[in-house]
C-alpha cells in the first residue's frame, strides 16, 4: 500500500510489451501497463486528471500514444469490419493462448483504451480536436471491443463483462453512445441488450425472492445468496441506465450467452 500522501505516477504513454527470457517478467510487464491504463481511466473518471503532475499536455501524449499503437483487426478477426484494437504484448502470441490470455492483454486493454478515448472526447475535447483521425480510432476500438460481448473467460466469465461494464461506465460509453447511437451500431447494440438481460435477472431473482427463495444452486454448483446476486445485476445495470430507453438494436444480432448460462435453481442442504 502506498503511503499517505504519495500519489502514483500515471502512465505517460502506451507501448506494448515485447517478451523477455522470463516469461513470469513478461507477464509482469503486460498486467502493469494495464493496470497503469486503468489508472489514468480513474483519475479522468474523480477528475485527479489533469494536475499539475499530470497536464492536458501530458494527456495528449498519452492519447497520442493509444492512436498510434491501434493497430487493424488481422484475417483471424471474424466481427465487424473495419476494427482496431490495442494488445499488450505480440498479437500471434497472445492469439496461440487461452481465453484467459486473449481477455486479459488483448480485449480487456481494448475496452480501457475505448473508454479513455471516450471520457476524452467528453471531458477534454480539447484534446480529442488536436487528432483529426480520433473518432475514427474510437469507432474501431469500439467495434473490435464487442468481439466477445464483453464476457470475460470461463468460470469469471459474467464477472469479466461486469468488470468490462464498469470500465466502459467510467470512460461514459453508455452516456456518449446514448447520444450518438449511430457512432458505433455495433456497440450501441450490444449495450442495449445487455442491459435487457440484466433486466431479466433481475425480474428473475425478485420473483425468486417474492416465493421466500433465499439460496440457490449456481451454474457451477455452488451456493448463491439470491439477494446478494439480484443487488449485483442492479448495480451494473444502472451504470447502463443512459440506455435505458433505446431503440431496439436491430442491426446487430443478439449477444451470445457464455457457456453455461446460470439457471437459478433452489437450493436444497444435503
Amino acid at each position: 500500500m502506498l503511503a499517505q500522501g504519495i500519489r502514483m505516477k500515471f502512465l505517460k504513454r502506451f507501448r506494448p510489451c515485447s517478451p523477455s527470457e522470463s516469461w513470469d517478467g513478461f507477464i509482469e510487464e503486460m498486467y502493469s501497463v494495464k493496470e497503469g491504463m486503468l489508472r489514468i481511466l480513474d483519475g479522468l473518471a474523480s477528475g485527479e486528471i489533469p494536475n499539475e503532475e499530470y497536464s492536458l499536455y501530458a494527456l495528449k501524449e498519452f492519447v497520442r500514444s493509444l492512436i498510434v499503437a491501434q493497430e487493424d483487426a488481422g484475417d483471424w478477426w471474424s466481427g465487424p469490419p473495419d476494427a482496431g484494437y490495442w494488445c499488450l504484448g505480440p498479437i500471434d502470441l497472445i492469439l496461440s493462448g487461452e481465453s484467459d490470455v486473449r481477455v486479459d492483454f488483448l480485449y480487456e486493454p481494448t475496452y480501457i483504451a475505448v473508454a479513455i478515448l471516450t471520457r476524452v472526447l467528453l471531458d477534454h475535447r480539447v484534446v480529442a480536436l488536436r487528432f483529426p483521425e480520433y473518432e475514427y480510432v474510437l469507432g474501431k476500438g469500439m467495434r473490435f471491443a464487442t468481439g466477445r460481448g464483453l464476457w470475460g473467460h470461463g468460470f469469471d466469465a459474467e464477472w469479466g463483462q461486469f468488470h468490462a461494464v464498469e470500465v466502459l461506465w467510467k470512460g461514459r460509453v453508455p452516456e456518449f453512445l446514448s447520444a450518438n447511437p449511430d457512432f458505433c451500431p455495433e456497440m450501441y447494440g450490444l449495450l442495449v441488450e445487455i442491459r435487457r438481460r440484466y433486466s431479466a435477472k433481475i425480474a428473475g431473482y425478485s420473483s425468486l425472492l417474492s416465493r421466500g427463495i433465499t439460496k440457490f444452486t449456481g451454474d457451477w454448483y455452488q451456493v448463491c445468496d439470491t439477494r446478494e446476486v439480484l443487488e449485483r445485476y442492479k448495480k451494473f445495470r444502472s451504470m447502463l441506465d443512459p440506455l435505458k430507453h433505446a431503440w431496439a438494436a436491430s442491426r446487430r444480432p443478439r449477444p451470445h450467452e457464455p457457456p453455461r448460462s446460470p439457471t437459478p435453481r433452489r437450493h436444497s442442504p444435503r
